[in-house]
């Protein structure tokens, strides 16, 4: 069975939002009538490829009208999106054979694994960690960062929201001894994942 990408999960729940947001602060009924089709397009675009099973749950989501209803659609869509493979701490240091020491969460026993990547930070060596995986391969990348100072804030290259303080920063990496010139993204990979709804820029860092 055909299943969602995460940041496919992610697009359809940022458009059933702006279709609440419509709800909530536009009163003109072809307005909304217009945002309505625009949400069914968009949608539909990503679920073309599902199986009419799947398909099936998406009737009527563009009549939602509540945020309550938002969420039981994103929890009834929970079993059909695609995981991210289980990935050992063996896998992982052979992704990344230059890094002697290396901290690897516990990622064999995280409860959800619906992320488009992994990340995560070694914040005594300023390390960024990132693991992505495509077409039965992983890809590793160590990066470093420089937090944002204070309260300052910036948009995630990524995810593309705005994010302050020690939540994102400078990430830069080398590829064939040279400096690549770096992007602000996020720290917390986590929350990055809960917000994307692309996976190209990641893919283009990562020279996938």
């Amino acid at each position: 069975m055909e299943l969602l990408k995460p940041y496919e999960r992610n697009f359809i729940r940022q458009q059933l939002h702006h279709l609440i947001q419509t709800v909530y602060f536009v009163g003109d009924f072809r307005t909304l009538r217009a945002i309505e089709e625009a949400v069914e397009i968009k949608i539909g675009e990503v679920i073309h490829r599902l199986n009419p099973e799947v398909k099936d749950l998406f009737q009527n989501v563009s009549r939602f009208r509540g945020q309550d209803e938002v969420n039981d659609f994103m929890k009834l869509l929970s079993p059909y999106v695609e995981k991210f493979p289980m990935v050992t701490s063996s896998q992982i240091r052979k992704l990344f054979p230059k890094v002697k020491k290396m901290n690897i969460p516990d990622f064999e026993n995280m409860d959800d694994f619906t992320f488009g990547y992994l990340g995560w930070r070694d914040v005594g060596t300023q390390s960024l960690y990132l693991v992505y995986y495509e077409e039965g391969e992983f890809y590793g990348l160590a990066c470093r960062y420089t937090p944002l100072p204070g309260n300052k804030s910036s948009f995630c290259c990524l995810c593309n929201q705005s994010r302050a303080g020690n939540q994102i920063g400078l990430v830069t990496t080398k590829r064939s001894h040279e400096l690549v010139s770096g992007n602000y993204m996020c720290l917390d990979s986590q929350a990055c994942n809960q917000d994307l709804t692309d996976m190209s820029k990641l893919r283009e860092f990562m020279g996938v």
